[in-house]
């Protein structure tokens, strides 16, 4: 791998920003190298991984006698103190070192252990993650700003190729801090055997940085106003992409983030689609919606486009809206939801939006959006929506997994927000023996003796949740 790093910087140079308009037809070639070497990358990674973790757990007896060691020196010294003892008596501390270590049951373990040949190898194997650390690095900061690109196909390689390097350093990060339990381990026992890591070259580079660096392109390929058009199989691969970064980097390092710079976006594109190609009316990604949506050349024949596009966020069909890209699209997102919320290490990159993003997704879960922002058509179109149901039914129940409340919430209102629906009654007092009812200026009744203090009523449901307007609570 560490032979790979001057070839590909040459690849990834060409395909540069000073460089683009000139090799533009050769990107996406370079962007698929780069994509296999990052893959190479993880590969090495795993491997490295896997003897890490073989020497820590060779290196374990030499850890228990150094905790046992620590454990004596710290009895020694806090009997010193109570005696009034001299601190400086280092004659005694090595000599109880020394019982120590004669009686340690891991004595025998620790003298079967070839301390130079594991220096070695952990020598060998710093240096190698470094170097492929550094090629994965390479190749996201080059990749990162093709997401960006007008071409569909550009878009998805690049985000192929981001996707394997951040997985590839996620994989390498995790090496490197098995790394340095073994080298900590190492180190205090020998000090003078073991070499520090004091050059950059040798260190592995950081993840989180990276996806510092890599989010501006992310969050303009995922359906931003100033973005490209929003394509199905480009916004999909980005999507790959979102699931790789959250759950690399443990969620809650973008949950911020992608609550107030992503999910608008994406919320957009769920409600208002895909439109046609050059489309003007209410769908997403046509020219009315392209980087410069806000500069526009007024014709005769489209001389309401705004009013049209303020419209839109109401779920409804337009006339230039592309309804099976506009399902796929939505396929897409859901299905992103639903699996970063399943994955445990990424599910706290959407914790922030699950109440927002649960309220996108129930309208096409209960049919109504589905089946109301389309057209009646063919039943392959129909199937679609289904698949479409079918995806919002997955995203709600992984939601369910990060905020069940709001998910209940959500589900309790759809259920009882229409006229006609079942509600819960109130709980009554039982007319007492010699009561009387008092009618109140609201309608509901008291029971009440003569001689006692009023019983005390409950509230109807419809006063603590009154109908929403439109007889549908969504």
């Amino acid at each position: 791998m560490p032979l790979l790093r001057e070839p590909l910087g040459r690849a990834l140079d060409a395909i540069s920003i000073q460089r683009r308009r000139k090799n533009w037809r050769h990107a996406c070639a370079f962007l698929g190298v780069a994509r296999e070497v990052c893959r190479a990358v993880s590969l090495e990674g795993e491997e490295g991984l896997r003897d890490a973790r073989n020497a820590a757990a060779t290196v374990a007896p030499l850890r228990e006698l150094l905790r046992e060691m620590e454990d004596r020196r710290a009895d020694a010294a806090a009997a010193a103190a109570a005696d009034d003892a001299d601190d400086d008596d280092d004659a005694s501390v090595d000599a109880t070192l020394a019982a120590v270590i004669q009686n340690s049951p891991h004595r025998a373990a620790c003298a079967a252990i070839n301390v130079p040949a594991i220096v070695t190898d952990w020598c060998v194997r710093v240096r190698s993650a470094a170097s492929s650390s550094a090629l994965a690095s390479d190749v996201l900061a080059a990749s990162a700003p093709l997401l960006q690109s007008e071409d569909a196909k550009t878009r998805i390689r690049a985000a192929d190729a981001c996707r394997e390097a951040v997985l590839a350093l996620a994989v390498v990060e995790r090496q490197a801090k098995e790394e340095t339990a073994t080298h900590e381990t190492l180190k205090r026992l020998y000090p003078h055997d073991v070499p520090d890591i004091v050059s950059e070259a040798e260190t592995p580079k950081k993840l989180l940085p990276r996806v510092h660096a890599l989010w501006p392109h992310l969050v303009m390929s995922l359906g931003h106003r100033l973005g490209p058009a929003v394509k199905p199989d480009a916004l999909k691969a980005s999507l790959e992409l979102l699931i790789a970064t959250a759950t690399a980097s443990k969620g809650g390092f973008i949950a911020r983030r992608v609550a107030s710079e992503l999910w608008p976006w994406l919320r957009r594109v769920i409600d208002r689609g895909v439109a046609h190609v050059g489309g003007f009316g209410g769908g997403f990604g046509g020219v009315a919606s392209s980087r410069l949506d806000t500069l526009y050349v007024a014709d005769e024949a489209k001389e309401n486009v705004f009013e049209a596009n303020e419209k839109a966020a109401v779920v409804t069909v337009a006339d230039d809206v592309a309804p099976r890209q506009t399902d796929a699209v939505r396929i897409s997102i859901f299905d992103a939801i639903a699996r970063i919320c399943e994955d445990e290490d990424a599910r706290g990159a959407i914790a922030d939006v699950a109440g927002c993003a649960t309220r996108a997704a129930l309208p096409f879960a209960v049919g109504d959006a589905s089946s109301a922002s389309r057209r009646p058509s063919s039943e392959t179109n129909q199937n679609k929506t289904t698949e479409v149901r079918r995806a919002a039914e997955r995203a709600l129940r992984g939601l369910a997994k990060v905020d069940e409340d709001a998910v209940w919430c959500a589900l309790a209102s759809v259920a009882t927000g229409r006229r006609g629906a079942e509600t819960p009654t109130p709980p009554r007092w039982a007319n007492p023996p010699g009561g009387e009812e008092d009618a109140n200026a609201n309608g509901r009744t008291k029971v009440h003796r003569r001689d006692e203090t009023p019983l005390p009523t409950l509230p109807s449901f419809r006063e603590i949740s009154p109908l929403p307007r439109g007889d549908v609570a969504l």
